[in-house]
């Protein structure tokens, strides 16, 4: 994987807004920069851990809870971009990859496990941001 991960303060409000889409869940959202070269390799977003004290946002899920991802999401912040400056989800489907074009201001969401990968960031590309997470 290469990219630039944000989990600051300054994406606070777009996490909340995200996460008041399904009140009652443990979602973890961060904010990402690909620039030229960036890219990630075949994987699946499939991962549990045990909630650390950081971690609790509600009482609905207190320090030592074992969460799961169930569905990934990935909102593209970028304006105008096209498949030739790379950077594009792939969804490697069973009747074989499909290519996602990220455009601005839209959601992708999938069930996770699910195999995918992002395809390399071209030198002439701009630099990408999303808000991504489970």
């Amino acid at each position: 994987h290469r990219f630039w991960r944000y989990e600051g303060p300054a994406v606070d409000n777009v996490r909340r807004r995200l996460a008041d889409l399904a009140p009652g869940l443990h979602p973890n959202f961060n904010a990402a920069r690909y620039d030229a070269g960036g890219r990630i390799t075949l994987h699946n977003d499939a991962r549990s851990w045990t909630l650390e004290p950081h971690e609790v946002t509600n009482t609905d899920y207190p320090v030592g809870t074992q969460v799961f991802r169930k569905v990934a999401v990935i909102c593209y912040l970028t304006q105008d971009w096209c498949k030739d400056y790379g950077g594009c989800l792939v969804d490697n489907l069973q009747r074989g990859p499909q290519q996602i074009v990220p455009e601005f201001n839209s959601l992708v969401c999938f069930l996770v496990p699910r195999e995918h990968w992002v395809t390399e960031v071209q030198p002439v590309a701009p630099l990408r941001y999303t808000i991504f997470g489970w």
